[in-house]
Order: C-alpha cells, then structure tokens, then sequence
C-alpha cells in the first residue's frame, strides 16, 4: 500500500544567489552600529505545473562608526519549494509572504556571521525577524 503525502509545502533548495562584503581598513568594530534593510521577493511567478515555486530574500547591512560607512554586506538566497496538494490551511500567498523568508533567514544569518568573521569584524549576530511583521 503506497502512503499518501499530506499537503504540505517542502523546502528543495537554498541557493546562495549574490553576496558582497566590503570594509575599511584600520577601524574598532567595538563601536560599529548597524542598519539593516530585509528584502523579500516573494512575486517570482506562480507555481509552476509540478508545484513548485522560489522566494529571494535579501539581507543589506550598512556597518558605521561614528556616522562613517566602514562596512556594507549584502547576501542574498533563494529557496525553491515544492507546494504538496492543497494545504488549506495555509494559503501559498501567506507562505509566501511569511513562511518562507523566516525558513532562508537562518541561512542569511549563518552566512553574514562567518562573512564577518572571516573579514575580520568578529561575531556579527543579525538578529530574529518576525516576518509577520515586515
């Protein structure tokens, strides 16, 4: 007896589609304020006939010290997901709109994290986005 998916929607990648990191030389990152702008395109095109879809969610950080631009880090990933059945009880425009951006966000973070790290800022922690809210 084959077993029945239930509707639901399933993750089937996260692709890192751009990522730039730029930063001043001799600057204390102890002082670094950070603003940060969260993009999310969730109007790629409807599902296609297989079910599936891609959301892009874009995370830009400008870095300053002492109201001077020292760095800028922008990431940007897309997740393809696949729409199983007909789950109603969560409309695809609403996971699209929520679900999805707070699914690739942990990715961003992790992402911008070893960036800084690895670009010498240190521990760069972009903090939880309710996307119910954005």
């Amino acid at each position: 007896m084959e077993k029945k998916e239930q509707p639901a929607y399933k993750i089937l990648e996260i692709l890192l589609m751009s990522s730039t990191f730029n930063r001043e030389v001799d600057v204390d990152f102890s002082r670094l304020e950070i603003e940060q702008d969260t993009n999310v395109d969730n109007n790629t095109g409807p599902s296609t006939a297989d079910g599936k879809f891609v959301v892009v969610l874009e995370v830009l950080l400008k870095g300053k010290v002492a109201n001077e631009i020292v760095l800028e880090l922008t990431t940007r990933m897309a997740a393809v997901f696949e729409k199983v059945g007909n789950p109603e009880q969560l409309p695809e425009e609403l996971f699209r709109k929520i679900n999805a951006p707070a699914i690739i966000y942990p990715f961003i973070r992790e992402h911008v994290y070893t960036v800084a790290n690895k670009g010498g800022v240190g521990n760069l922690l972009l903090q939880p986005i309710n996307f119910t809210n954005h």
